[in-house]
């Protein structure tokens, strides 16, 4: 059975990630009573990761001849052979699982799919995340079939210590993340692709890849919005233009889940702690003057988010956000990283911090408190280290060279 995720919008805003069947369109019941009772707490976004992990579990199941419902209503858990190769399938792309035909190998009556290093892989960390919430699915389908053995105490304990082996075969899957390759996690621009960025991106450069004035407007006001505050990607799109004060240059990011005014079925979620954070006469004069032009702009008048689609007029969706990121890639490869997205503007950010931080004399406490702040973080997330990468490493490499230039050389 393949599945594929649906977004209901219900009449109160909330998103509830559904998964269909791709056959015939229906609801699948298992997941769908999963995603209700055990996941309905949990942000949307976080709903739809765990709804494409589990399409993608039936996706492995598919192509193995397993039915996953009726295994699992019989008591007949995974082994160990099937536990394999589900993992190596949780390395891959969903929509290349969905594309193979004759899989590479068979051991043990199923499919082993090839190594991270002979094919197209996802990060490590996206491998880990399928797999545990893969787990907690299956979990939640074997405590089904357990509990209604309660009756029956021989054939519950058996099953239940069936349940628990697996349960603990599955974890054992879940690869290392982090470790000792550093070289090539996420880092922030440099400072000569700061300045290319900014400067590629001005609405009259000869550069710039948009073609419509206004597109090229909203499009800069966004760099720069995201450059110079840090905000993550769905920060930024949920701004509205009444969260802007221009008498005292300052703006609100707030979280609104649900927001009944947005009509994004994917919609932006604040993952940070509420803020108002001031911004400089140049950006808030950048920021007036886009509201004045989305103004003039028919299609955009019908709703108070500041980034919209020039055509529609429908607050801008993640979508064409990477896309804008998706043009500056490839219309400068070779000036800017190939992994350049939004969030490596974040990164950058963080990096300009840390040189402020240091200039201003700032200690560790108050680096940090003033940092999670800006970032909408707890203190105690320890989110600050993910983010400072790149001063961390050239920091370092500076007080290197001046310990090596302290030795005098005997030539």
């Amino acid at each position: 059975m393949m599945l594929t995720q649906k977004t209901i919008v219900f009449e109160n805003g909330e998103r509830f990630p559904i998964l269909v069947s791709i056959e015939n369109g229906f609801p699948h019941f298992f997941s769908t009573v999963f995603l209700s009772r055990v996941c309905r707490e949990k942000a949307a976004n976080t709903m739809r990761v765990i709804a494409h992990s589990i399409a993608h579990l039936y996706a492995w199941a598919e192509i193995n001849s397993i039915n996953i419902d009726e295994r699992f209503e019989q008591g007949a858990f995974f082994t160990i052979a099937e536990i394999e190769s589900l993992a190596s399938a949780f390395r891959l792309y969903t929509s290349a699982l969905r594309g193979l035909r004759k899989p590479p190998s068979s051991r043990g009556g199923v499919y082993h799919f090839p190594k991270a290093n002979s094919v197209k892989s996802v990060q490590p960390q996206t491998v880990a995340t399928r797999i545990r919430y893969a787990e907690s699915y299956l979990t939640f389908l074997a405590k089904n079939y357990v509990h209604k053995l309660a009756i029956n105490k021989k054939r519950f304990r058996d099953s239940e210590e069936l349940r628990k082996f697996m349960r603990q075969a599955i974890l054992s899957r879940i690869p290392r993340v982090g470790g000792r390759a550093q070289l090539h996690k996420r880092q922030g621009l440099n400072k000569e692709q700061q300045e290319l960025l900014l400067e590629v991106t001005y609405p009259n450069h000869k550069r710039n890849p948009w073609k419509n004035e206004v597109v090229k407007l909203r499009n800069f006001t966004l760099i720069l919005l995201l450059s110079k505050l840090g905000l993550r990607a769905g920060e930024a799109l949920g701004l509205k233009i009444r969260d802007f004060d221009f008498q005292l240059n300052r703006v609100k990011v707030l979280r609104r889940p649900d927001d009944l005014e947005d009509v994004r079925r994917m919609e932006p979620n604040v993952k940070t702690i509420d803020r108002i954070l001031l911004i400089d006469s140049s950006l808030a004069s950048i920021v007036h003057k886009f509201i004045l032009v989305r103004g003039n702009h028919r299609p955009s008048r019908f709703n108070d988010f500041l980034f919209t689609s020039y055509n529609s007029g429908r607050p801008l969706s993640y979508d064409a956000l990477f896309l804008v990121f998706k043009t500056l890639r490839l219309n400068f490869r070779n000036e800017l990283p190939v992994d350049f997205s939004a969030h490596i503007l974040r990164h950058t950010w963080n990096d300009r911090f840390s040189e402020i931080a240091k200039e201003q004399g700032l200690s560790t406490a108050e680096e940090v408190k003033l940092r999670s702040y800006l970032c909408g973080w707890k203190e105690t997330s320890g989110s600050a280290a993910i983010y400072t990468r790149r001063y961390q490493r050239e920091y370092a490499n500076r007080i290197s060279l001046k310990m090596q230039e302290a030795i005098k050389s005997a030539q």
